[in-house]
């Protein structure tokens, strides 16, 4: 009776590459837009239509590299989790910070190994990738209704703008954002990306024009000239006032 064999699966096509750009004239982030992979024994050639991240270039490229491996992956997004397996060479290093491509981009918060949690990591030491869902973020806003403050949160992308001043909609009304929190330091001016935010203040935008109003000052009432149609009995009895 003969045993069976079991082939193993034939790697897959990568989701991005780290290859030479012809504009940038360095080695970035490519995201990988068809290509086709030939496994040979340890090493594997990827032939792949490649586009830069940094200038948005297409062109071809061919990479070889050691067959990859497979690491476990914990992605999140809001209050849900998902495990996933990310191939990657085994002397791919992964740091704390760095966006990996998938199905979607995913910022890795922290690198797992059988030691203990590292800030950077060569993949075949990984035991586990901490990552969140980067193609959009959650931005979470506080805004003052008098003595009471509304939370509320808006989906972005992450390099979106939020500015200082700026009114926007959020569904309940007009608000006017008056500053904003970032990982580093609280804005009263300027913008800031969705990705650096860590909270926005505001208020009503017609509490905003009301109290503008109110710190203006009062306008002076300026006399008006007696009008030239007045009769003359009229201006000899204002005359006669005066007097």
């Amino acid at each position: 009776m003969t045993k069976s064999t079991v082939k193993p699966p034939k790697p897959k096509v990568p989701y991005s590459l780290y290859v030479v750009c012809p504009v940038c004239a360095e080695e970035t982030l490519h995201k990988v837009l068809k290509g086709k992979i030939h496994a040979k024994g340890q090493e594997v050639k990827v032939d792949a239509t490649v586009e830069c991240t940094v200038c948005a270039r297409v062109h071809r490229s061919g990479v070889k590299e050691t067959k990859p491996i497979e690491v476990q992956t914990v992605m999140s997004w809001k209050d849900t989790s998902e495990r996933l397996k990310l191939e990657m060479a085994p002397d791919q290093v992964v740091s704390v910070g760095d966006v990996l491509q998938d199905e979607f981009p995913l910022l890795v918060t922290a690198v797992e190994t059988k030691v203990r949690r590292e800030r950077r990591a060569a993949a075949k030491d990984i035991v586990c990738i901490w990552a969140k869902r980067y193609d959009k973020v959650i931005v979470k806003f506080s805004i003052n209704r008098g003595l009471k403050a509304s939370p509320f949160e808006i989906e972005a992308a992450p390099e979106d703008e939020f500015s200082v001043k700026a009114v926007m909609d959020l569904g309940y009304g007009a608000i006017i954002i008056t500053s904003i929190k970032t990982k580093d330091s609280i804005r009263d001016w300027g913008s800031a990306p969705a990705s650096d935010i860590v909270r926005i203040y505001g208020r009503p935008f017609r509490d905003s024009i009301r109290g503008d109003r109110e710190r203006l000052p009062p306008r002076r009432q300026e006399r008006r000239p007696p009008s030239r149609t007045q009769s003359r009995q009229g201006r000899r009895g204002s005359q006669r006032a005066r007097r």
